[in-house]
C-alpha cells in the first residue's frame, strides 16, 4: 500500500515496491481473461513454463500434481483452454448492464441535462467496461474530469491506478493516482 506521495519523486522507482504484486496479480488475470495459457507464451528463447506468478491457481494445482501423481505429463495433459473467466465476466456485465437504468430528476427541467450528460459521456457503456475490469481485475476505475467544454468520463485500467491510503485507517483513501510509464524520447 501506498501512504504518500513521495514515490512520485524525480528518480524513484516505478512502479513502486508495495504495488507490484497487485500490478502482477492484474497481469496475471488479463492473461486469463485473454485466454492466454501460461504455456502460450511468447518469450526470448522460446515459450514461457511460467510468465504467471508462481501462486498463480494454475501453478498451485499443477505444482499439487506433481506431489501426488509424480510427471503428470507422462500420464495425462491439461492442454484444455475454455476461456470460463471471460465468459463469466462478460455475462456478470450482461446482468447488472443489460437493461440501462433509467436516471431522472425531481425536477423536469434538469432531466433533459442528465440525458445530455448520459449521452455525451457514454455512461451506460462506460459502467459495463468497468463491470468488466471489476470482474477481471478486482477493481474498476472511473476517470471523471473536464475538457475544458465539458464533463468527460473515461475507463482507466487498474494497472495505472494508484490509491494512496490513510496509515491509520488503509479504508480512506486520500489520493487516486493515475500513472504510467511513458517514453519521452524512443530514439535516444
Amino acid at each position: 500500500m501506498l501512504y504518500d506521495l513521495n514515490w512520485l519523486g524525480t528518480g524513484k522507482q516505478f512502479p513502486p515496491k508495495s504495488e507490484r504484486d497487485r500490478l502482477e496479480k492484474y497481469r496475471d488475470n488479463k492473461l486469463i481473461f485473454d485466454c492466454v495459457p501460461p504455456y502460450a507464451i511468447p518469450m526470448a528463447g522460446g515459450f514461457a513454463t511460467s510468465n504467471f506468478s508462481s501462486m498463480h491457481p494454475y501453478f498451485l494445482m499443477i505444482n499439487r500434481l506433481n506431489r501426488v501423481v509424480g510427471d503428470y505429463q507422462e500420464i495425462f495433459s491439461i492442454l484444455t483452454n475454455l476461456s470460463y473467466q471471460q465468459l463469466v465476466s462478460i455475462k456478470t456485465a450482461d446482468l447488472l448492464c443489460g437493461e440501462p437504468p433509467n436516471i431522472t430528476c425531481k425536477q423536469e427541467s434538469k432531466n433533459s441535462a442528465i440525458e445530455t450528460i448520459i449521452d455525451n459521456t457514454g455512461l451506460h457503456n462506460k459502467i459495463y467496461t468497468a463491470v468488466i475490469d471489476t470482474s477481471r481485475f478486482g477493481d474498476g476505475v472511473f476517470k471523471i474530469y473536464s475538457n475544458g467544454k465539458q464533463g468527460c468520463l473515461t475507463i482507466v485500467s487498474p494497472e495505472r491506478w494508484f490509491p494512496v491510503v490513510d496509515p491509520s485507517n488503509t479504508d480512506q483513501i486520500l489520493y487516486h493516482v493515475l500513472a504510467w510509464i511513458r517514453t519521452i524520447n524512443p530514439d535516444a
